[in-house]
Parts: structure tokens; C-alpha cells; sequence
């Protein structure tokens, strides 16, 4: 790919990018300093123009952003007439961006302790997780960059794991569709007492996390017009079930069903059926309920460590903006990549 070269860069504009980076305290190289006069953005476009000799242009800004976005491994086009010193340069300078994104662009209190608790009592294990992003951009992010990091923390996965995807992807499919119970079919993954505190725990990262992926399409379903249940009590606890059982499971539990048919009889039904069409768009199982000898339906419980999720294998952006909602739950929607050709 044949780039467009120069002597000198000129100053970047402002510009909108979709990565970035929490406990960047936590790495004290001589390039983890960013000039307060330029955005880290702008400052990580500089630096990737200052090593592949790029002039300040709409091409070359378009080939910065492909970087942030999509790693370094993904962009072999662009580094294949590159040094291997060139390269760890540029691995260098994404990491700090993705470090002060997280600091920067994600909202969750919880989230940033979490991640300085892991930068201090397992730094190799958090530097790798950020290589890891530096490298591979959004491949690993799936649709919910809080979650898919959640779960790369607690279960310490190698490289090798991750390239092979199956442990990682039955953990989140599972985790999506049971909720964080469905994290005992993975004992060997979490430590004993790690596990503990992740199932019983209301702060624990992986619920917090869960409830967070969770708020935004659940609060949709909920006013959908022709469901229209308007309560906030009910959408928490609705929330709170789903969080802990996954979609079926979860609103399915008493607590809502008690919930709804006393507050706003006949809408159940509805939802279970807007539920259906959900899940059926992304491609996530709908269960055939159980007959009792009593001819009564009953809710049978899911197996799905095996299933692979069509949104599983999708690129998003490696970490979305989270929005926030009007509970002040985050949901992080995936980034069009088609907005990297706006250079300005």
C-alpha cells in the first residue's frame, strides 16, 4: 500500500475516534506523557504519522484511525513495508491510547477501580489484556466492550486461548443467556473465592458488568409500544433477574411476573413475545417450555455453553463510547467504522 510521505507533520484539528484507556498512571515509560496542548487522540496521530513518515492528510488520518480501531495485527496492509522497530513503536504508542481511553471515555466508576485493582495486583496480567487490544483492536470486544474485558480479567486468558476463541465465546454466550449463574459451568476459569464473591456479590465486577449490557435493550422491550410498562421499580427488578438468570430465565423469575400481572395485567404475554423477536434477531436460543404431567407449562433451564452467537463474531469498534441511559446505567452500542473516512 503505497502512502502518501513527507518531512514534517503539521498540528492535527480535533478529532473523534472510538478507542482508548484507564490506568494510564499505571505505565511510567517516557512516552506515557501526553502534551496537555493535544488530545491523547491527536497526540497517538501525531506519533503514528511521526513513524510511518505520513503527511497531515485526510488519507493519512484515515490510515491513524484504522490503527486505533482495528489494532496493529489487523492493519497488515498499512505496516508491511515497516521495521519490526517501527512496529513495536506503534504497539507502544496504541497501548497508551487504549489505556487513556478506558480512563477517559469510559463513565463506570465501578469499572475504573476495578481496573486499577487489576493494574496493581496483576500488572502482567493487565498489561497483556492491553497489548492484547493494542494489537488486535475490537476482534475481542464483541458488543459490549465492559463486559468482554470483565471477563478477560477474571479468567486470565493466554494468547493461545484467546486465538482459539471457543472458551471465550462459550463464557460469554453462556453469561448472556443465564446470566452470572452461568458462570458455575466454568469453575476451572475463576478462582474459588473469585468466583464466590462474583455470584454473591451485588458489586461484584460481573454483575455490575451484566447489568450494564443488559439495561438498554431491556429498557427498550419495556417501552415498546405495544408493551408500554412505564414503572422504574419494575424495570429494576426486571433488570436485576435478568442480570442474574439471563434473558429467558431472568423474566420469567417471580419477582417480575408478580411484578407485572399486579401493576399492569395482559402485559406480560406482550413482552415475553417482543422478547421472542429479540432474541431471535440476535440470534441468541428461544426455549421450548417443558409439559408437566399436569399439562402446566414450566421454564426449563438453558444449555448453552456450546452455542456460538452470530454477534460473536463480529468486528466492532475495540471500545465503543458507552451511552447513558436515564438510570444512569452505560450501555457501549458497537462503533460504525464507516465514520473514519469524516478525517476532520
Amino acid at each position: 500500500m503505497e502512502t502518501e510521505v513527507c518531512k514534517e507533520t503539521s498540528p492535527l484539528s480535533s478529532s473523534q475516534t472510538s478507542l482508548g484507556s484507564a490506568g494510564s498512571n499505571h505505565n511510567h515509560d517516557e512516552t506515557s506523557s501526553m502534551p496537555s496542548s493535544k488530545s491523547y487522540e491527536e497526540e497517538c496521530i501525531s506519533r503514528i504519522f511521526q513513524v510511518l513518515k505520513l503527511c497531515d492528510s485526510c488519507e493519512s488520518k484515515i490510515i491513524a484511525r484504522r490503527l486505533m480501531i482495528n489494532g496493529i495485527q489487523n492493519c497488515g496492509d498499512v505496516l508491511e513495508q515497516q521495521t519490526e522497530t517501527d512496529k513495536k513503536k506503534l504497539l507502544d504508542i496504541l497501548k497508551i491510547y487504549v489505556k487513556q481511553y478506558w480512563d477517559k471515555k469510559i463513565s463506570e466508576e465501578w469499572f475504573h477501580k476495578f481496573l486499577q485493582q487489576q493494574a496493581l495486583e496483576k500488572s502482567t496480567i493487565y498489561d497483556q489484556i492491553v497489548t492484547r487490544t493494542a494489537t488486535y483492536g475490537s476482534s475481542y470486544m464483541k458488543d459490549d466492550t465492559l463486559l468482554s474485558l470483565t471477563i478477560q480479567f477474571l479468567c486470565e486468558f493466554d494468547e493461545e486461548t484467546m486465538k482459539k476463541g471457543d472458551v471465550f465465546n462459550q463464557i460469554w454466550n453462556t453469561l448472556i443467556n443465564e446470566g452470572r449463574q452461568g458462570i458455575q459451568c466454568y469453575k476451572n476459569e475463576i478462582l474459588g473465592e473469585l468466583l464466590k464473591e462474583q455470584l454473591e456479590n451485588e458489586q461484584s465486577p460481573l454483575y455490575l458488568a451484566l447489568r450494564g449490557y443488559f439495561h438498554q435493550p431491556l429498557e427498550n422491550l419495556f417501552k415498546d409500544k405495544e408493551v408500554n410498562i412505564v414503572k422504574d421499580d419494575i424495570l429494576e427488578i426486571a433488570l436485576d433477574c435478568v442480570a442474574n438468570h439471563g434473558w429467558w430465565l431472568g423474566l420469567h423469575h417471580d419477582k417480575v411476573t408478580k411484578s407485572i400481572n399486579s401493576t399492569e395485567p395482559g402485559k406480560f404475554e406482550t413482552l415475553i413475545e417482543k422478547l421472542k423477536e429479540y432474541l431471535t434477531r440476535q440470534g441468541l436460543p428461544i426455549p421450548i417450555p417443558n409439559q408437566s404431567s399436569s399439562g402446566q407449562s414450566s421454564v426449563p433451564s438453558l444449555n448453552t455453553s456450546a452455542l456460538t452467537d452470530a454477534k460473536s463474531l463480529s468486528i466492532t469498534s475495540p471500545i465503543p463510547i458507552p451511552n447513558q441511559s436515564s438510570s444512569g446505567q452505560s450501555t457501549v452500542p458497537s462503533s460504525n467504522t464507516a465514520d473514519l473516512t469524516d478525517a476532520k
